[in-house]
């Protein structure tokens, strides 16, 4: 995939606002540039939208299915306003949603707002489970061997983090093989962690970059936003409090653990590697913490084995 470019794009974007409103925006904001997306909060007179391009030829075909089916079932998602290709570039249209990452409030909540976060979180998963996967094949078991296979291959090659970790998730696994083959998997979003989850004023005001919807075991992302908010240094409190808030059982809270492991092993694989020419970050800070988060997961898991 090419590399997007803020000056390529800056431009394509006065075009897209030329094609559609008939004039240029009067403000256009870089909001991120990621592996895949490059995206803009675009002003036009009074209206404010968000315009996300992308190189690959359809990469927004499935987003915009999804970001319907998402609204008409009472998800709080953007509104899709268009899509379309310009100068050899994809690009989807979309309303603007207030709001700020919750990683980059997270330090501003009380524990009451927290609280309150959590349950607001529980019902729009339980809404998502309304949502079409699509095509699913495959078992859960194998799923988690299969990352598990994968983060140990990446870890060797990597050199920065010792194997015999993946070993223990490894084994982990198989002592609660009966629970991962008795899941009963559901549609979910599974990628909102301290990313995608827009919070304004101690409450959710809208979940973005809906590129695709997982179908398992809900409480993955659960671990994935855990390790995320322990990886910024914050606690974690809201995903006790989201598990609370489920009415987790002790076998659900023992699964989430092994989870959050499996999401250490798997961002321990992924340093130092180059994904679309971009390479994550690695550094003996990085090391330390991720060690860090691994070794409270693993004493936390350890007292439920």
């Amino acid at each position: 995939m090419k590399q997007l470019k803020n000056y390529d794009t800056k431009h394509l974007v006065e075009d897209i606002c030329l094609k559609k409103y008939g004039k240029k925006p009067d403000r256009i904001e870089l909001c991120t540039v990621g592996m895949v997306n490059t995206v803009y909060i675009v002003d036009v007179e009074q209206d404010r939208f968000v315009i996300r391009l992308n190189s690959e030829k359809g990469a927004y075909s499935e987003s915009k299915r999804l970001l319907d089916n998402a609204g008409n079932i009472g998800l709080p998602v953007p509104r899709v306003i268009g899509t379309g290709s310009e100068n050899g570039y994809e690009y989807l249209v979309m309303s603007y949603m207030p709001g700020k990452d919750l990683g980059l409030v997270y330090h501003e909540l009380s524990r009451e707002s927290k609280k309150v976060i959590a349950a607001e979180l529980v019902m729009i998963q339980q809404k998502a489970e309304m949502l079409d996967a699509g095509s699913v094949t495959g078992k859960w078991y194998d799923f988690i061997n299969d990352m598990l296979k994968t983060a140990e291959s990446r870890i060797i090659n990597g050199g920065y983090f010792s194997a015999k970790k993946v070993n223990f998730v490894r084994e982990a696994a198989r002592q609660m093989k009966d629970y991962f083959e008795a899941v009963k998997p559901a549609a979910y979003l599974d990628d909102i962690s301290t990313k995608n989850l827009l919070i304004e004023n101690g409450h959710i005001s809208g979940i973005v970059d809906i590129d695709e919807i997982a179908y398992g075991d809900k409480l993955t992302y659960i671990a994935l936003m855990r390790i995320a908010l322990l990886n910024m240094g914050y606690d974690d409190l809201i995903c006790d409090d989201i598990l609370c808030e489920m009415n987790a059982d002790a076998v659900q809270r023992k699964a989430e653990l092994f989870y959050c492991l499996m999401y250490c092993v798997d961002f321990m694989g992924e340093r130092g590697m180059i994904f679309n020419g971009k390479k994550v970050e690695v550094s003996k800070e990085v090391i330390d913490r991720m060690n860090r988060i691994f070794d409270l997961m693993r004493n936390r898991l350890e007292r439920l084995m």
